[in-house]
């Protein structure tokens, strides 16, 4: 006798009915070709929960019970009430173009299109002998401003030393009056000097400090891991400040950006996991990231953004399909 007979059974194997919104199970006699009583998941089967009709009230040895199963598993996770499938895109955190910093010829390109590289990296070298002869004359200038600075400087305080004998003979029969002033005039005129040499000092100072800046910005680097996609220079160029040199990609720091329907917001929150897969079958967790807001008044989508494994090996561009819930958890 089928199990069925002795008493009244609870449904636990549903079918994914592709017409229906709802799990079923589908009930029937083997080989009687009659139509399948349609059951739900959660429902309980007795004796009258058929027809009079119906196969099932003639319990024997020639009635199968067929439980037809969905395809996928049903464990606590995956039941939902619905389940709506989005196709997003992979995107990199971080992107963009490396651009000439200084005017200059390049000397060296040090990598090519795929190549990766590592935050530091060189990636080409540009010619800079004038400025390195700049930074000399610079220097030598310092120099010159230091040496004028300290003449100076002494030669003021001999003449303010004369000033003051000439200061303390006032009253007296040697006391010389226009020879006061003219100590005078000379202390004024040393202290002048003085403060141009120290003008000029600062400003060689700051022409140095800039040839250095420009020596540095000559050794064009990675700015972080990142693959080189493409390269826009070869030895012998001439770049000029803001010239497209490198276009790089983080391939590390992913993300999967899905334009979704704002009814669906309500179901996802930043840290939860949702179940997708990439077009070849490759499966993947990703997790709700961000999501931005900011909608599509048109499609009535907002973008959310999915964090992907740094495990995960993804292109960027790539279509990932998401399964999102359409529900709460039943």
């Amino acid at each position: 006798m089928s199990p069925i007979a002795g008493g009244c059974k609870r449904i636990v194997a549903v079918l994914a009915d592709a017409g229906c919104k709802h799990r079923q199970i589908a009930v029937g006699e083997a080989g009687s070709g009659k139509g399948c009583h349609l059951a739900r998941e959660g429902d309980h089967v007795g004796m009258n929960t058929f027809s009079e009709d119906s196969p099932l009230r003639r319990i024997g040895a020639g009635v199968l019970i067929a439980l037809l199963v969905a395809p996928l598993p049903l464990d606590a996770q995956d039941r939902r009430a619905e389940r709506l499938s989005v196709i997003g895109d992979v995107v990199s955190r971080q992107s963009g173009d490396v651009a000439a910093a200084i005017a200059a010829p390049v000397e060296a390109v040090l990598v090519v299109a795929g190549d990766t590289v590592r935050a530091g990296d060189s990636l080409a070298t540009l010619n800079i002998d004038d400025r390195r002869a700049d930074l000399e004359i610079a220097r030598a200038r310092i120099a010159v401003a230091e040496a004028q600075i300290g003449a100076r400087q002494a030669a003021l305080e001999v003449e303010r030393a004369s000033l003051r004998r000439l200061s303390d003979l006032k009253g007296s029969a040697a006391f010389n009056a226009s020879r006061l002033e003219d100590s005078r005039a000379e202390t004024a005129r040393l202290a002048a000097e003085i403060t141009v040499a120290r003008a000029q000092f600062e400003e060689a100072r700051s022409q140095a400090a800039r040839m250095l800046v420009d020596i540095e910005r000559s050794k064009v680097r990675a700015p972080y891991d990142a693959v080189v996609i493409s390269r826009e220079i070869d030895a012998g160029d001439f770049v000029t400040p803001g010239r497209r040199m490198f276009s790089l990609v983080n391939t590390r720091n992913l993300d999967v950006e899905a334009d979704v329907p704002t009814a669906i917001l309500r179901y996802l929150k930043p840290g939860d996991r949702i179940e997708a897969q990439t077009r070849d079958g490759q499966r993947l967790t990703v997790t709700v990231r961000a999501l931005i807001p900011v909608e599509n008044p048109l499609t009535r989508t907002r973008t959310v953004r999915f964090a992907v494994p740094p495990s995960q090996s993804l292109a960027v561009g790539q279509a990932i399909e998401l399964n999102l819930p359409e529900g709460t958890e039943g």
